[in-house]
């Protein structure tokens, strides 16, 4: 039997960089898991009305043979859809109920060469962005380019990182939509009416350039208001346009979604992962696993990750010290990845400043969430307990570090080791409410999922640190006769093939320590710009922001296809992890990774770059160590 393998082009680059997309090849359903379907393709074009085959780049006609690992689908399943490889780059159909999304993010260095923003890779247009991500909202959102300032190098960079990336809508291939109503996606997040912040709403061609995932026509709001707090963020809510996309686009089997953040940690960074269509279950634990309803908490925010926390506690030398009311509070939260550090009510913020001994000044000013280098033994770990039964503890290294912000050159980097800084914050988060937020920091210890269809989410303990073997479950959808709708897990199959390219289930998007840039940050790069003769160059930014010492550079390239990678013997071999910012001290680079192994009374020097006020001395951050049980996110 004969089936027809249809293609369709899009120019999504000028010669010689098309992009091909392959949008189905259909095999007979008793074919042997192994075939050649290179003499069984009737090629059309789909610009053409003809049955020409279509010329690749160099004129030529591209090779449309692969060998293919076909899974034999039970009798009334429809063909499956596969993957192939043409002569010029990467193309890649799936099955829908069968694969996760393939593609990569990573630590992004922008084309000037020396700005870098931790998040997903994502190229519009031939725009390189880094973006954080948020479940609040439901449309991908950038800043405008114009927002920031062109006269000055380290100025734009340091714009540029503090946004959480720019566009520009003349400088590429953006297609403005001029009524709202034409707009193609699911909802439409709410814009502010303060007669200053203008957005434009279109679209352009995204391509996560690692995966290689692209999508044509991807949404995207533009988004202009110079005295604003950062506007950036890839879109992961729970009517997300860009979610529907990749279902849409056959690049992921359902919206789920499963997220490893990473560690923005100045002395045990490492690489998060995100799993779109599925889950890790290789730092997934099941047994010790919270359940969480979405909306369930009546937070006073737009929020659909909604937990109600029974205590939230500070623990130092002196003991336990919760920074509720009363043994019988409680408080609703929000879980989001928009920011890095926690949002505390403003009475759980003064609580925490009160046992940290805060100060406003010794004779230079210090922000609200950085102390004098001799309060570090009263700032020891958090723990929060769930009013569910759930329990997390954030550990010293992951609260504390030196303080950080954006130096000269407009890198982020340690500006002031003779100070700490508490990732913690209080009012106006990035969600524009005076809500708590949980947010990288935590997410740190605990890995996410989340189901929107069965508008649930999980937390469990981060499980090794991202250190073992990857172990990916596809979560689908599936749809009989359009009438019912079951959420089921499929483990990864093994990938045999041997000559081209295999299918494999569940390849994940490696995150290179995901971390927001907030509103503490913007804020105080704003103010840096205009203050830049200030004595002391202590800027706040580590609350909210990722470290960009020793980052691994992407270079700035634009777009173009992956090449076949080598016959993977597991599923995930196509995942390229990139290295997380390597420890501040090469004294650091023992120590693993798992927290409960740490050595005890270990305090480990930090020759970091400083720029120590005047009288000041370099101090050492203490790891801090503690017991496994403690360091160990269990349920209760």
């Amino acid at each position: 039997m004969k089936y027809t393998l249809h293609i369709r082009t899009h120019p999504l680059h000028t010669p010689p960089r098309p992009l091909w997309l392959l949008h189905a090849a259909y095999v007979p359903r008793a074919a042997a898991r192994h075939m050649n379907i290179g003499d069984q393709l009737h090629r059309r074009h789909a610009y053409s009305s003809s049955s020409s085959q279509c010329p690749s780049p160099d004129g030529q006609n591209p090779s449309l043979t692969a060998s293919l690992q076909l899974p034999v689908e039970p009798s009334g399943r429809p063909p499956p859809r596969v993957l192939v490889t043409t002569a010029t780059s990467l193309v890649k159909t799936t099955n829908s109920h069968r694969l996760s999304m393939c593609g990569y993010a990573m630590n992004v260095t922008f084309p000037n060469g020396i700005g870098a923003n931790r998040g997903i890779k994502l190229v519009l247009g031939e725009q390189i962005q880094g973006m954080r991500m948020s479940t609040i909202i439901n449309n991908t959102r950038v800043r405008n380019i114009l927002d920031c300032p062109s006269t000055n190098v380290s100025d734009l960079i340091g714009c540029q990182g503090a946004s959480g990336s720019i566009y520009s809508t003349t400088d590429g291939s953006f297609d403005q939509v001029l009524d709202d109503s034409d707009w193609d996606v699911p909802t439409k997040d709410a814009q502010p009416n303060d007669g200053s912040t203008t957005v434009v709403r279109g679209y352009d061609i995204a391509n996560f350039t690692d995966g290689p995932a692209v999508i044509p026509d991807y949404p995207l709001e533009v988004w202009a208001n110079r005295e604003s707090v950062n506007l950036s963020a890839l879109a992961l809510g729970p009517k997300s346009s860009t979610l529907e996309r990749l279902v849409d686009n056959n690049l992921a089997p359902s919206t789920s979604f499963g997220l490893d953040y990473g560690s923005t940690s100045e002395l045990f960074p490492r690489d998060g992962q995100l799993v779109i269509g599925g889950v890790n279950e290789a730092r997934f634990d099941d047994d010790a696993t919270g359940e969480f309803e979405m909306w369930g908490a009546d937070a006073p925010a737009n929020c659909p990750l909604q937990v109600l926390i029974s205590d939230f506690i500070l623990t130092n030398e002196d003991g336990d010290h919760s920074l509720l009311p009363d043994e019988y509070s409680k408080i609703s939260a929000c879980i989001d990845t928009i920011q890095n550090s926690f949002t505390l009510t403003d009475s759980m913020f003064e609580k925490f400043q009160e046992i940290g001994e805060h100060i406003d000044s010794d004779g230079s000013d210090y922000w609200p969430a950085t102390f004098p280098a001799n309060r570090e033994k009263l700032l020891g770990s958090l723990t929060i307990r769930f009013a569910n039964g759930y329990k997390s503890v954030i550990p010293h290294y992951e609260l504390i570090n030196h303080e950080r912000g954006t130096d000269d050159q407009g890198k982020y980097a340690v500006l002031n080791n003779s100070r700490i800084s508490a990732a913690v914050a209080s009012g106006q988060s990035d969600l524009g409410a005076n809500v708590p937020i949980l947010g990288g920091v935590f997410l740190s210890q605990n890995y996410l999922k989340v189901d929107y269809e069965q508008k649930k989410f999980w937390l469990s303990p981060q499980v090794g640190n991202g250190t073992k073997t990857d172990k990916i479950a596809t979560v689908c959808t599936e749809t009989d006769d359009d009438t019912e709708k079951t959420p089921s897990a499929t483990p990864t199959p093994e990938a045999a093939s041997s000559t081209g390219m295999g299918v494999k289930v569940g390849v994940p998007v490696a995150v290179g320590s995901v971390a927001a840039i907030g509103i503490v940050a913007f804020l105080l790069w704003r103010r840096r710009r205009k203050q830049a003769a200030v004595k002391t160059a202590a800027v706040e930014m580590a609350n909210n922001s990722p470290s960009t010492v020793h980052l691994q550079p992407v270079p700035p390239t634009s777009p173009s296809p992956s090449p076949p990678p080598p016959a993977p013997p597991t599923p995930y071999s196509l995942l390229t992890e990139l290295e997380s910012p390597a420890p501040q001290s090469a004294e650091l680079s023992s120590y693993p990774m798992d927290s409960s192994t740490y050595p005890k009374d270990t305090k480990v020097p930090l020759p970091v770059e400083s720029h120590p006020t005047q009288n000041s001395h370099p101090v050492e951050l203490d790891a801090y160590p503690r017991d496994a049980a403690e360091l160990d996110s269990r349920a209760v």
